[in-house]
């Protein structure tokens, strides 16, 4: 196990630990490309998570620290499974799409729309659905089809949807 695993290893899911991670990773930036690898692995080893978790806070201080990992998140999302992983990262890529959208290319569009709405329709956390269809939200004008698909999937999953996906649903329904 390397220093850097090791380090990860003894973290945990409390805001304490995470801002330790990110101020660890302040101090040893050459580090931040590993932390990158691991959050987006797709494996649901502890080391992952924690990176996932880590990255979503070093991000989201400054969201523009997401741009030379940009078109390699895009990649990896349709590949993620772990929910513990897809939230965090489901958070960045709507975060960057809404800071950043009249700079990002119309094939990154399309696949936020793709993983948008698989992470939308097949079982998921309730978190990643909310950052899945509000990332649509922010792309229902980008191809013709999108809007009225993304209300009829929110439409169809609302009776049954819980009191969060609720919330977020009714804020896509005042379309």
């Amino acid at each position: 196990m390397s220093e850097l695993q090791e380090y990860l290893s003894h973290l945990n899911a409390s805001i304490t630990d995470r801002k330790a991670g990110v101020e660890f990773f302040h101090k040893h930036p050459e580090a931040i490309p590993q932390l990158f690898e691991w959050a987006t692995h797709g494996q649901s080893e502890r080391v992952h998570v924690i990176s996932a978790w880590i990255f979503e806070m070093y991000v989201m201080e400054d969201i523009d620290r997401l741009t030379p990992y940009w078109q390699k998140l895009l990649d990896r999302m349709p590949s993620l499974t772990n929910e513990s992983i897809r939230r965090p990262l489901s958070k960045i890529c709507y975060n960057y799409l809404k800071t950043f959208e009249d700079q990002i290319s119309d094939q990154q569009k399309d696949s936020i729309l793709s993983t948008a709405f698989d992470w939308l329709t097949e079982p998921a956390a309730v978190a990643t659905q909310n950052f899945a269809m509000k990332s649509l939200y922010l792309l229902r004008d980008h191809q013709d089809w999108v809007q009225e698909q993304l209300v009829a999937v929110v439409k169809s999953q609302y009776p049954t949807g819980s009191p969060g996906y609720k919330s977020a649903a009714r804020q896509i329904l005042k379309l």
